[in-house]
């Protein structure tokens, strides 16, 4: 295995674990949509789609990404899950990542394989050795199609960019000469912001930023001497909110938030679990930040319940980032004596 894999693996098994309930919830929604497969395939070769007979396909939303809103089922509505795994054509059962596309095809990226299903059948895209344009790795940890529709792909050995209408992968690596190469091959996460650029969070090495018309790639790292810098190399969560701040989870040291300013340039602000202040963050192991409709950032920790950062009742909203004493977080952890009944 990859030297260094072992960290970033058992992280992102521990986190498919949750991805997983995500996956069956949001499966299931579309379940509600229409009939779903119920027939078996077996996984093919790249670029190549199995023959086997199958059912009717489950329906794909070809709307744009945007006006894709699950509707919430009914008061007392039973939700019925239906299985899509290896007997349907799935190469491999563990599941990191998820992505619909704009033309409504889904992708799944495994531990073995990138899944692209069309509602009929799978095709399955893995690492050749013998192919330059496959995948770089058939671990994949992250999935993103950017604005002109082109997909990046996180694997463990590096950052793959797929052109769909070349069914091609072009590749970026670490290359320890090259000061401006990719950080590390292990990818975490990506995201693309407001302003095109690609985020791309490492296991070990930081965060990297790789914009639209450059080819190098700027890194943002911990600096044990610096208050300002990251708070830790392992990146697990990226989030831009709608007032064009970026977020950053990490596995072991919490969130953190980019401040721009004009005398100082880019720094961090960060937020950490302090056991003697109970507004601070419940846990340092981030899993999922997100922004809902309020405006509230919500965070979700890999054992520590839920977050939503929120203001006190008299700052006013721009204090967030610029007020600390004025910022806390509402916890909503997991209460084993509570159940909903349902």
């Amino acid at each position: 295995m990859h030297r260094g894999a072992s960290e970033a693996i058992t992280y992102l098994r521990m986190r498919s674990q949750a991805r997983r309930a995500l996956g069956l919830v949001w499966l299931a929604t579309a379940v509600l949509w229409a009939a779903a497969c119920k027939s078996a395939t077996h996984s093919v070769a790249p670029g190549t789609a199995p023959t086997a007979t199958l059912p009717p396909p489950l329906a794909i939303d070809k709307r744009p990404p945007s006006d894709r809103v699950p509707r919430a089922p009914s008061t007392g509505q039973r939700l019925r899950f239906d299985r899509i795994s290896l007997e349907q054509g799935l190469s491999q059962s563990t599941v990191f990542c998820m992505l619909q596309d704009r033309q409504g095809f889904l992708w799944f990226g495994t531990e073995d394989g990138l899944n692209k299903y069309d509602g009929y059948k799978f095709t399955v895209y893995k690492h050749n050795p013998d192919d330059s344009n496959s995948l770089s790795s058939s671990w994949i940890s992250a999935i993103l199609e950017d604005e002109a529709g082109m997909f990046w792909i996180g694997t463990s050995e590096g950052l793959d960019k797929y052109d769909p209408r070349l069914d091609q992968f072009t590749h970026y690596r670490h290359n320890p000469d090259d000061p401006d190469s990719l950080s590390n091959g292990e990818i975490t996460a990506l995201y693309q912001d407001q302003e095109g650029r690609l985020w791309i969070g490492t296991s070990g090495r930081g965060l990297d930023r790789l914009d639209p018309e450059q080819s190098g790639f700027a890194h943002y790292r911990h600096n044990p001497d610096d208050p300002h810098s990251l708070s830790s190399n392992t990146i697990s969560a990226l989030y831009q909110d709608s007032a064009g701040v970026l977020w950053v989870g990490t596995q072991d040291a919490g969130l953190n938030r980019l401040v721009l300013s004009d005398a100082k340039g880019e720094r961090w602000q960060r937020y950490t679990s302090d056991p003697g202040d109970p507004h601070s963050l419940s846990h340092n192991t981030i899993a999922a930040i997100s922004e809902g409709p309020s405006g509230a950032l919500w965070i979700g920790m890999d054992g520590g319940g839920l977050d939503k950062l929120v203001l006190s009742a008299d700052a006013p909203s721009e204090a967030i980032g610029t007020d600390r004493k004025r910022e806390q977080f509402i916890h909503y952890p997991h209460d084993p004596d509570h159940t909903s009944g349902n």
